[in-house]
């Protein structure tokens, strides 16, 4: 669990979109909605959570529960991103 404390999250500003450093990869793109300022990058939540897996080697659940501390529980106002859980395809 130590090493979650020095994975660090860095945020760029790109216009009023937030990027988390290192978490590129996750991006699924960008998403909107009515009565938005504008539009929000869109992570895949898994996908967060196996880069917080790989950068530390912590358990999923530690991994969890890091993810909802840094991501989740923090307001960062109009610019704050989509975590979205990607469901899996369904047969017609």
């Amino acid at each position: 669990m130590g090493d979650l404390v020095s994975l660090k999250t860095e945020i760029e500003h790109e216009g009023e979109l937030l990027i988390f450093e290192g978490f590129e990869s996750a991006i699924l793109g960008y998403g909107s909605r009515h009565g938005m300022e504008g539009p929000v990058v869109v992570y895949d939540r898994d996908t967060c959570i196996e880069i917080i897996r790989g950068d530390s080697g912590c358990t999923v659940e530690e991994a969890e529960d890091f993810f909802i501390e840094v991501f989740l529980d923090h307001d960062r106002g109009a610019a704050s991103p989509f975590f979205v859980n990607i469901a899996p395809a369904q047969e017609h």
